[in-house]
């Protein structure tokens, strides 16, 4: 089942960059990302007060498929939280090397 990377949900809009980032480091890790777009008013989360908070830190929503959410027999594939925490390190390992600025 594929990763799911937000370009826009309620509040914010998703770092172009860190889309791109997201992106390579899938690629690279043979990982396979699905693109959404969320917006309703029931979907939220702690990015949109990190962005909206005044220091506007770039931000990427990450996902992936489960059942059950936020209860105590949440169910997801072992798999796909691999690929998760592969894409996540990927990502952090790049740390540095992007240009976040608004207009870089």
């Amino acid at each position: 089942v594929d990763t799911l990377v937000g370009p826009m949900t309620c509040g914010y809009v998703t770092n172009k960059k860190l889309v791109e980032l997201a992106r390579d480091v899938s690629q690279k890790e043979g990982i396979s990302l699905q693109f959404i777009t969320m917006c309703e008013d029931h979907y939220g989360t702690d990015a949109i007060g990190i962005t909206n908070e005044g220091s506007h830190c770039p931000c990427v929503s990450l996902g992936m498929p489960r059942r059950y959410s936020h209860a105590p027999n949440e169910m997801f594939s072992m798999a796909d939280a691999a690929d998760i925490y592969r894409l996540v390190k990927g990502m952090v390992e790049k740390n540095g090397e992007l240009d976040l600025s608004f207009l870089g």
